[in-house]
């Protein structure tokens, strides 16, 4: 009867085999390798191409009724600003340099002249030197009530008066186009006796304190039919929301901004004189920055 011999299975064949295990160890390294390190990516070519794509999308339509149930949701429970800090929290340190390079570089540079906004101010003026809050907190919606043109060589204009010293740090056009008029780092004079919650920064105790330390100020253009003192006006192109919604959710993004602490210039005005921005939709603004911060969490920093 002839001999058989049982043959080794094929698996215990390739774990014996040397070959198989160099092989597998050189992929292994290679996956390794090609993980990115966060801070270490020096390349932020193919997050800027995704944020490039990002701001130039058409944003999602909104229905009425949409809209409506999402401010009653939000009403009810507080449920969209849960969502906003859980998209915020979301973001790494490298997404948010991409974010901010795709930005800087997307806004059109208007800037204005050095007497019409100054330094976040460490310290008040007293002769005790005291520290003040210089950071960021918050948001300050405003509208420019003269035409864009106008505004804008305005704020290039040097102005010794104190009075007419205005700026905001970023003006957005009626075609969505976004104007950077100060620096985020720089105190923007967008509201002069101003406080909100409680917080207002006084630096000269010859003045006023006001939110200004502590604020960002951004202003749509106002309609043609609104360049006068009137309550309302036919109110902000589509392409004016969308872009707000991009301004205001990467200064949420950049600086750890609450949607609370998102106001007008009506609200901080402790004169009650400024009612800007009129005819403002705020359910229609609320769903633009969801779309945006939604579509900014998916596309560009995975969990």
């Amino acid at each position: 009867m002839p001999k058989f011999t049982k043959k080794k299975p094929l698996i215990l064949k390739l774990i014996r085999s040397w070959e198989i295990w160099i092989i597998l160890i050189i992929a292994f390294l290679g996956i390794v390798l090609a993980i990115p390190r966060g801070e270490n990516v020096s390349d932020l070519s193919e997050k800027r191409n995704l944020l490039e794509n990002l701001l130039q999308q058409e944003p999602a339509k909104v229905s009425s009724e949409q809209t409506k149930a999402l401010v009653e949701k939000t009403e009810e429970n507080q449920s969209y600003p849960d969502l906003i800090s859980q998209k915020i929290n979301h973001f790494c340190n490298n997404k948010i340099d991409a974010i901010k390079e795709v930005f800087e570089e997307t806004n059109i540079q208007r800037l204005a002249a050095t007497t019409n906004y100054g330094d976040r101010e460490k310290f008040d003026r007293t002769p005790e030197k005291r520290s003040v809050p210089h950071q960021p907190v918050m948001i300050v919606l405003h509208e420019t009530v003269i035409p864009l043109n106008e505004t804008l060589k305005l704020f290039e204009t040097n102005q010794d008066n104190d009075s007419a010293q205005v700026s905001y740090h970023v003006v957005v056009g009626l075609t969505g186009d976004r104007y950077r008029v100060v620096p985020d780092d720089k105190r923007a004079f967008g509201a002069g006796n101003s406080e909100f919650k409680g917080l207002s920064v006084s630096l000269n105790p010859a003045l006023p304190s006001s939110v200004n330390n502590i604020a960002l100020h951004v202003s749509l253009e106002t309609p043609p039919d609104g360049n006068r003192e009137i309550p309302e006006h036919s109110g902000y192109t589509e392409e004016q929301y969308q872009s707000l919604a991009s301004v205001v959710g990467n200064w949420m993004i950049f600086y750890k901004i609450p949607i609370k602490f998102i106001t007008t210039h009506k609200a901080v005005d402790r004169d009650g004189n400024k009612k800007d921005p009129r005819s403002f939709d705020q359910s229609k603004f609320q769903n633009y920055l969801n779309i945006y911060l939604e579509r900014v969490s998916s596309d560009v920093c995975p969990a």
